[in-house]
């Protein structure tokens, strides 16, 4: 769908959209389980997302809710700092997504943390058959970046063994098709 919207040059329209109907949607679920909604690399996020989270949150004020930055997305520490402090001044938590894949987003991290940080499926598919060193090695990673506060995620989990291996290595959530596939709602 975003490949055609891109063809057409509607792509931030198309993510606009896709926010607004996360939050239309958003009663099938409890309003204390965060809705993760995302970003598009086009689009601005100071002039541009952050207006519009402050209008859903105004619209949804009991609802948890998650932004979470496109890891093509050109950011700047300075920018994401300015983001996350006025997510905050309106209670929405702000995530960096798939973290090893694009742009690594070490200079972020080292310099305007997030609430989040999803890892890409690509840093999880071998951790079952990764020596022990390279699990100490990520272990070591998760808990430097827990020390911030900030929550791990392991994305792309298939198997309870993947589940298992993740939570070994100190993730602190999993998510994946083990737990649900993507489905229309009712």
């Amino acid at each position: 769908l975003f490949g055609q919207s891109a063809r057409t040059g509607r792509d931030v329209d198309l993510s606009i959209f896709c926010r607004q109907q996360a939050f239309l949607h958003s009663h099938l679920t409890a309003s204390d389980v965060p809705v993760f909604v995302n970003t598009h690399p086009a689009e601005p996020l100071l002039d541009g997302v952050l207006p519009q989270m402050q209008d859903l949150r105004q619209a949804y004020p009991d609802r948890a809710m998650v932004l979470e930055i496109h890891e093509a997305a050109h950011t700047e520490p300075g920018l994401i700092r300015e983001l996350r402090r006025h997510l905050a001044s309106v209670n929405i938590r702000l995530a960096f997504d798939d973290f090893g894949a694009g742009q690594t987003r070490i200079r972020e991290m080292i310099c305007a943390s997030a609430d989040y940080i999803k890892f890409d499926p690509s840093l999880i598919r071998d951790l079952q058959q990764a020596s022990k060193e390279r699990r100490r090695f990520l272990a070591s990673i998760l808990a430097g970046i827990n020390c911030e506060g900030t929550i791990t995620v392991a994305e792309g989990i298939e198997t309870a063994e993947m589940a298992e291996v993740c939570h070994d290595v100190g993730f602190d959530l999993v998510q994946g098709y083990l737990y649900g596939r993507p489905t229309i709602l009712q």
